[in-house]
Order: structure tokens, then C-alpha cells, then sequence
């Protein structure tokens, strides 16, 4: 369905596993509810879809990869389950009106995966163990990051990439090394 600009609504069959690379990338979809079957979503599968503005991961145990959601323009907020899993880089990056994310999954280093967001205002993750190099660059609205929970020692180069966050409050869990 790549480049079917036209496709504004999908049902997903139930026992869907996978939904392949660039599967729905620059399709017209506006709204997408993925199967609690789901397993994997691989890398550009939805990238680009302009117009899809609501994702429901729906509990499923997805492996989500490189730039599967990237450019995905109207997508205002976001909240990826702790049933999923995340790799590689760039999830949610250059998505032009997202204010909010919520990532709880446990995936560790994501490079990229709110980068270059606008408007990005408050995120929430489940742990520092998901920052990576440039997982915030270029998102100059910043306004709060919070952590549920804290991690062992670890040493973090680049997470805001170049940007200036001097007004970006971070909230840390008391008494972790990130403190």
C-alpha cells in the first residue's frame, strides 16, 4: 500500500504478525489500531502518512524498528506501550506537530527517536536506558522529560544533539546515578 495516497482507513486481520518495510509508507491513513497479535513492524512502515494522526498500539507485543513512524506530520501525540519493543533509530523523528510522547517500553540506546520534532514539548520514558545520540536533536520547544525510573551508571554523549535546552526541566527518580 506504499504511495496509495488515497487509503484512509485499514483493518488489520486478526493474527497479523508483521507489517513489512514501507508496507503503508505516504498512504492517506488517519487513524491506525494495530492487532494484539502484532509482532513486528518493520523499518518505514508507516513513514511519511501525512495525514495519520492517532496511533493505538493496542497492548501489542511489537517489535517496532528504524523510522517506522518517522514523518508522520499530523501525529500530535504518541504513547508506545511497555508490550512493545523498540531498535535501531529515528521511531518518531521528523514529525512536525508532535507536542507529546510517552515511550514506556524497557528497548535500551534509541538513537534519534524524537529528533528533529518541533513542537515536542513533554515526553515521559520508562528509563534513561532509552536515551541514544540525538534522541532529542533539534527539538527546540522542549519543555519537561520524565523518567518513571532511574538506571545504573552510564555515560550519555549527544541525547539533545547541538540543541540549546536551558529551559528543559528533566524529571529524575530520587537516589538513581542520573540524579
Amino acid at each position: 500500500f506504499q504511495g496509495c495516497s488515497s487509503l484512509a482507513s485499514v483493518t488489520f486481520p486478526k493474527g497479523l504478525e508483521t507489517i513489512g518495510v514501507s508496507a503503508f509508507r505516504y498512504s492517506g491513513l488517519t487513524s491506525v489500531k494495530m492487532p494484539s497479535s502484532l509482532t513486528k513492524i518493520c523499518k518505514f512502515a508507516f513513514r511519511d502518512c501525512n495525514q495519520l494522526a492517532n496511533i493505538d498500539f493496542n497492548e501489542c507485543p511489537a517489535k517496532i524498528y528504524e523510522e517506522a513512524f518517522a514523518g508522520c506530520n499530523s501525529l500530535t501525540e504518541v504513547t508506545v506501550p511497555a508490550t512493545c519493543t523498540m531498535t535501531e533509530w529515528n521511531h518518531f523523528a521528523y514529525c512536525e506537530a508532535l507536542t507529546s510522547a510517552t515511550i514506556l517500553t524497557k528497548s535500551v540506546w534509541l538513537d534519534g527517536m524524537l529528533r528533529d520534532n518541533p513542537k515536542l514539548e513533554t515526553v515521559v520514558l520508562t528509563s534513561s536506558s532509552l536515551l541514544g545520540n540525538y534522541t532529542f536533536g533539534n527539538t527546540l520547544n522542549m519543555k519537561t522529560v520524565t523518567f518513571l525510573e532511574g538506571e545504573s551508571e552510564r555515560e550519555y554523549e549527544y541525547v539533545m544533539g547541538t540543541t540549546d535546552q536551558t529551559n528543559c526541566l528533566f524529571i529524575i527518580p530520587e537516589g538513581t546515578a542520573e540524579s
